[in-house]
């Protein structure tokens, strides 16, 4: 690994409310797909182990 020199500053990432919307973060769909994900990944494994 390399050590990082005394010029390096923590990144940091601003966003502004029109950049959320424009990346679609401000709606909820992302949590319905996690929910839906995560139950078929369940399924799947009790389909397996039983």
């Amino acid at each position: 690994m390399c050590d990082l020199n005394d010029d390096f500053e923590d990144l940091e990432i601003k966003l502004t409310k029109a950049e959320i919307k424009l990346l679609g973060w401000d709606d909820k769909e992302w949590l319905i797909e996690a929910i839906v994900f995560v139950f078929f990944i369940c399924a799947i494994i009790t389909f397996y182990c039983s």
